[in-house]
């Protein structure tokens, strides 16, 4: 029985050395978030070019875009736990990588609640942080129930455009599959590109009159460099006709949402954008640092 229990306890403390010494890389904004949300930020050796929050995740060595990986780049930093999406590539070099013995586990980046809660799990448990998952869940948990709560006091919910301008080309409008619409539904703003666009498209200004948003909804860097709504008008000329622009109602959100997928952040992220969009309501809704 003695000898039984000793061998359990040397498990335990074996698997807890080698947890500790992980030597971890990150491919993939949304991952590199959760990794520090669960406290493993220390354990990080490299991340991707998209893995821009926390400050100090944009300070660690980049192994270059998560899709588009580099064998030798990531060999170079002897990593024993390789953490992206299913997005994270190219297919080649993954195989590599995994014949090379090196852990490499591509989780789903679906755009939901119910996909967020599943990552957090698994990865909590890839890197021997149940616990922390666990009460990361219960904060998120707590968050939603919160802000659906407060929101059922809103008689009429507005109709908004999420736009995002991809190296300076002409705006595209967020539909159905985007972190975007996800942060909307969640802030209780009603996004009619939904129900015709997948993903982001460029849309026709006949288009863009016809949704008629009431709010414009962009990533704080569009409006940085003196941009503003008259520089987003003269690339998308129809936003003019739009309740949104004649009423100059336009919300910037944290470029860095946005990256990756859906990250632990994204509850406190429409906590927010729904407190700027329903201002009576803003006293009621939580204050989020």
């Amino acid at each position: 029985m003695k000898a039984k229990l000793s061998a359990l306890i040397l498990g335990v403390v074996l698997s807890t050395l080698l947890q500790a010494q992980q030597r971890i890389i990150s491919a993939g904004g949304a991952m590199t978030e959760l990794l520090y949300a669960l406290g493993v930020g220390g354990q990080l050796v490299a991340v991707d070019t998209s893995s821009i929050y926390p400050e100090s995740a944009s300070k660690l060595p980049k192994i270059g875009y998560h899709r588009s990986l580099s064998l030798e780049g990531v060999i170079s930093l002897k990593p024993t736990l390789l953490l992206g999406s299913a997005e994270m590539g190219p297919p080649n070099v993954i195989q590599q990588l995994q014949s090379l013995n090196i852990n490499v586990q591509q989780l789903p980046t679906a755009v939901t609640i119910t996909a967020l809660e599943k990552r957090i799990t698994e990865v909590a448990k890839l890197v021997s942080k149940e616990p922390q998952g666990q009460a990361l869940l219960a904060g998120i948990r707590a968050n939603q129930q919160q802000l659906a709560k407060q929101l059922k006091a809103v008689k009429k919910p507005l109709k908004g455009v999420f736009l995002v301008q991809p190296g300076g080309r002409s705006p595209m409008v967020a539909g159905t599959g985007t972190s975007a619409n996800t942060l909307m539904a969640l802030a209780g703003i009603l996004n009619p590109a939904a129900t015709s666009v997948k993903g982001y498209r460029q849309l026709a200004s006949e288009s863009l009159i016809a949704m008629a948003p009431e709010v414009i909804i962009v990533p704080d860097h569009m409006f940085k460099n003196s941009s503003s709504l008259a520089t987003l008008i003269a690339q998308q000329p129809g936003l003019i006709q739009t309740p949104a622009a004649k009423n100059n109602r336009v919300i910037t959100v944290d470029s860095s949402l946005l990256v990756g997928g859906v990250g632990p952040r994204v509850v406190e992220a429409a906590q927010k954008l729904a407190a700027e969009a329903y201002p009576d309501l803003h006293s009621a809704i939580v204050k989020v640092p």
